[in-house]
């Protein structure tokens, strides 16, 4: 199958969600591999899942950071829509993850590297309201790719018709408290809560949920090294008052947490 005139040839089928398919591509005038993204819907959800899916491309094209998959085309019409995006080699994070192949360096590199990115989408007015594993992709070199922008919020539109269903809502175990009741609302803080629960999952393989009703002496928090647990308590924070209040402040103490760590010995990582 091609699109876009015959520039885009489809190869194999990467993913899929309740909305759309992700296939791999390559761009024929460019040589590139690309991945297209193709908005698969009912006829009665059109409207509102386009919309959505332009919003996305909007969202994304607002954004040019080494961190964050890049737009290359847009097409939408009355029977089709597609999004061309970067193709990233190395899958995402989760994959990596349960093939045993993320350590604490790693899982610390790919946070100051989400938060490099959602730094840049803050000051271009984008909350993602999607933050979790498997929004983080690998690119052929190993970085960390930001991508899957279809929830999120932009400043100064109205988002109301686009989160009044619980499909906007984010996925629970990684998001905010107030994005839960909410997310038409959240500011970038609710990003920063689930850039939090995402390191914490990378760090410990365990379940984020309700990370903000851990007390500091919880034993939740001993699957994560000391140095840095601080800061993941103050991005996991109840109120978003008591959070880092944007994404520079926390990969500043992160980066911190980090160097405190490589000056100790080596020891194995907390388990319980």
């Amino acid at each position: 199958m091609h699109l876009g005139g015959g520039r885009y040839a489809l190869g194999a089928l990467l993913g899929q969600g309740g909305s759309a398919q992700v296939y791999e591509a390559i761009d024929t005038q460019s040589g590139e591999t690309r991945a297209v993204k193709l908005l698969r819907i009912r006829e009665q959800h059109r409207d509102y899942y386009r919309t959505r899916f332009v919003q996305e491309a909007r969202a994304m094209w607002r954004l040019q950071h080494p961190h964050i998959v890049r737009v290359h085309d847009f097409f939408t019409s009355e029977d089709m829509d597609y999004l061309v995006m970067d193709f990233a080699e190395g899958g995402d994070l989760l994959q990596k993850l349960k093939r045993g192949e993320l350590d604490r360096t790693g899982a610390c590199l790919a946070g100051l590297q989400l938060l490099s990115a959602l730094s840049a989408a803050h000051h271009a007015g984008v909350v993602h309201r999607d933050v979790k594993p498997s929004n983080l992709l690998l690119n052929a070199d190993g970085a960390l790719l930001l991508t899957d922008f279809g929830i999120a919020r932009l400043t100064g539109q109205d988002h109301h018709d686009l989160t009044r269903t619980g499909a906007t809502l984010g996925s629970f175990s990684f998001a905010a408290p107030e994005q839960r009741l909410r997310p038409q609302d959240v500011e970038p803080t609710a990003d920063i809560y689930a850039a939090a629960t995402t390191l914490y999952y990378l760090l410990s393989g365990a379940n984020p949920t309700d990370l903000f009703t851990a007390e500091p002496s919880s034993p939740r928090w001993r699957r994560v090294s000391r140095p840095l647990r601080p800061v993941l308590q103050r991005a996991t924070a109840y109120e978003p008052a008591g959070r880092y209040q944007d994404a520079d402040s926390m990969r500043a103490d992160l980066s911190a947490a980090v160097a405190a760590l490589a000056a100790r010995p080596s020891t194995p990582r907390p388990t319980s």
